[in-house]
């Protein structure tokens, strides 16, 4: 069976979806497009210093986003989810402010992916 894969470098990461050859080409080319259009330079202060970054919120929540590293900018692209499941798309650019209260209120798992030291390649497959 072959497979088929689209990367995509986002700050030190690359991300990789591998398709199936028993998928249909229309869903391993919808995958491939959530990772190429995801953003790669934070356009509110153009820093390339960027991570792909999740939380899951105690109510279940998973939210996935690409956050600029740079601390006096702290914004941030959100992927939203199609309503019909079928995709992801992202979301413009914006400063980061978090709700009062909302540290004390949920509880959140995060995972970063970031690389400081030396550029690592993570291969992530939906």
């Amino acid at each position: 069976m072959s497979k088929i894969s689209v990367s995509k470098k986002i700050g030190k990461s690359t991300i990789q979806v591998i398709g199936d050859s028993a998928e249909t080409m229309k869903e391993i080319l919808a995958q491939g497009a959530a990772i190429a259009t995801m953003p790669d330079t934070c356009t509110v202060c153009g820093g390339e210093d960027v991570t792909l970054d999740s939380n899951r919120t105690s109510e279940g929540y998973l939210y996935v986003k690409v956050r600029c590293l740079n601390l006096k900018c702290n914004s941030q692209a959100t992927a939203g989810e199609y309503k019909d499941g079928s995709g992801i798309f992202w979301k413009a650019f914006e400063k980061y402010v978090p709700k009062e209260g909302a540290a004390s209120s949920t509880k959140e798992e995060k995972t970063t992916v970031t690389t400081k030291e030396k550029e690592v390649d993570d291969d992530f497959s939906f």
